[in-house]
């Protein structure tokens, strides 16, 4: 069987039983495929790939809940919203400075996955974790199969 054939194979049976495991722990299955997603969008591999994925998405998810806390307690201006979200991309994008949290784009699905769900920090957590999981999972299986060395 082709490479590309198996990885795509393995790819879809993992994505498809984590929608089942996302359902049977009443998780929404769109928020674990993007910690799928942020797993198999980092350049890193091995579990320094896994560990800077989950602190990047769980980080986002912190910057999410503090947009949706502190909108509310500033004074009302035109493009509140707007500036806040400005100033904590800002914030999560200096960041990436530091080595462990050198991934912008887990920080940005964390921080969208949470405001997209209106706050609900502790589903979102699960959620992104278990997806993450997954798909380095998923990564680990497809670099074996293409006979790339796992870090």
């Amino acid at each position: 069987m082709h490479k590309s054939i198996l990885a795509a194979l393995i790819t879809a049976i993992l994505s498809a039983v984590l929608v089942w495991f996302s359902a049977y722990l009443g998780l929404p299955f769109w928020m674990c495929l993007l910690g799928g997603a942020a797993s198999f969008a980092i350049p890193k591999s091995g579990l320094a790939g896994l560990l800077t994925t989950l602190l990047t998405t769980l980080l986002g998810v912190l910057f999410g809940v503090l947009l949706l806390k502190g909108t509310p307690l500033l004074p009302h201006f035109a493009y509140q919203r707007e500036i806040l979200i400005g100033l904590l991309v800002f914030i999560l994008y200096l960041s990436t400075r530091a080595g462990l949290l050198a991934f912008f784009t887990g920080s940005v699905i964390g921080f969208a996955v949470l405001v997209a769900s209106q706050g609900n920090w502790m589903i979102v957590c699960q959620a992104l974790v278990i997806g993450v999981l997954f798909g380095f999972i998923a990564k680990s299986l497809n670099q074996l199969v293409a006979g790339e060395n796992i870090k």
